[in-house]
């Protein structure tokens, strides 16, 4: 390795190092939101109900849904604030060039997708043993793919991708609101008026892929495209000096 390239990485490093105390914040956030969306799924996140002539059964479902669904949110949002001025400002503290930037700022969106995604799936588990133990629903049924970790695993990795993937959306238009904020509109309108007109379910893409790998490949393209562009945009932007 050159000491070039050895540079290059200690930067980064140093860079994301500083941003994880600078940014302590964006993780205290998160506890709060996902504290909020087991809150919001005290009322279960789905309910079916059977009868019969002499019985009837009332069944609630509670789920991670509405936590990952917040934790989502969260994660557009945060990596949005990251583009903002003030943010970029404080990068400088290590950064030589905006691509070491750029390259940090990944890193570090893809370590609190990985912190939301693990903790927004354990969630579920809170959920369900606040309902046994403080709402006393004592019939608790756990749903078997709880115990089984190939589907912990695939569960888990999916997660991560959606929030990395909204993040990376985030962080994508923060940087056209760098440029200018018209092009903020200007874009996602323009996506939009496309699919319709060319009758796409852009989301569905994901949220309906039946086969996990096909997921996890679109998954990935999409967020390299979006940092790709993300990283293009930022060299456009006025180099501090």
């Amino acid at each position: 390795m050159s000491l070039t390239e050895a540079s290059r990485t200690g930067v980064i490093a140093n860079q994301v190092r500083y941003k994880f105390k600078a940014y302590l914040d964006v993780f205290a956030t998160l506890v709060i939101v996902q504290l909020l969306g087991v809150l919001l799924s005290f009322n279960g996140t789905a309910m079916s109900s059977y009868g019969g002539v002499a019985t009837e059964m009332e069944v609630q479902y509670y789920t991670a849904d509405v936590v990952m669904g917040v934790t989502i949110v969260w994660g557009f949002i945060s990596s949005l604030l990251l583009t903002t001025k003030a943010y970029r400002e404080d990068a400088f503290a290590f950064v030589t060039n905006r691509m070491t930037s750029h390259f940090s700022s990944i890193i570090f969106i893809g370590i609190f997708s990985v912190a939301g995604g693990i903790t927004a799936v354990l969630s579920g588990f809170l959920l369900q043993v606040l309902m046994y133990y403080g709402a006393g629903y004592q019939d608790v049924l756990v749903s078997g793919g709880y115990t089984d970790p190939l589907y912990m695993l695939t569960g888990t990795t999916a997660a991560v991708l959606f929030i990395f993937l909204f993040s990376a959306l985030g962080y994508f238009v923060g940087m056209l609101g760098q440029l200018h904020w018209v092009w903020v509109i200007v874009v996602p309108a323009t996506i939009i008026a496309v699919t319709n007109v060319l009758n796409l379910n852009a989301m569905g893409v994901f949220f309906e892929e039946s086969s996990f790998p096909m997921f996890v490949i679109k998954a990935v393209l999409s967020i390299a495209v979006l940092f790709t562009v993300s990283g293009l945009i930022s060299n456009r932007l006025e180099v501090k000096r």
